[in-house]
């Protein structure tokens, strides 16, 4: 019987299992995590003799997130090319994103413009060490290629 789902594809579910992540075209190891942001900010336009705001008027477009990896030993990110070195900040490009899905190997989002600017990361007893990358980016494009 047809429901409001008829026609969406079954098994194409993106999920942790069956995505991996590119950061300059490299697989960067152990991901444990990727989280994305993409904004639009929206000033109001309040003006004189009216309560209500007149529009929203589009003031910028942003795109952040972080990406959490474990840490492996004698793996350095910086060597990697994913951080960049404190000594090569002012002069460093930037770097792609790309969320892959690994049975069909399509980008699902690709992030472009991509510094990464804060890492942290915690060690405990009885934990796998994960660095954490905060990154700032120009764009994100969906699997189509849109903005």
């Amino acid at each position: 019987m047809p429901n409001a789902n008829t026609g969406i594809q079954r098994g194409a579910v993106q999920h942790g299992a069956r995505g991996y992540l590119t950061v300059g075209g490299k697989t960067v190891g152990y991901v444990q995590s990727v989280s994305w942001q993409e904004g639009t900010e929206f000033q109001p336009l309040d003006v004189l003799d009216n309560l209500e705001t007149e529009e929203h008027v589009p003031v910028a477009y942003t795109v952040s997130g972080s990406v959490s990896l474990v840490k492996v030993v004698d793996r350095s990110l910086k060597r990697a090319g994913i951080q960049t070195p404190i000594a090569q900040v002012l002069g460093a490009g930037t770097l792609t994103i790309e969320i892959k899905d690994r049975p069909t190997d399509q980008a699902t989002n690709i992030i472009e413009g991509v510094r990464f600017s804060t890492k942290s990361g915690n060690m405990a007893k009885r934990q796998i060490t994960v660095e954490n990358l905060q990154f700032v980016a120009l764009r994100m494009r969906d699997e189509s290629g849109l903005v």
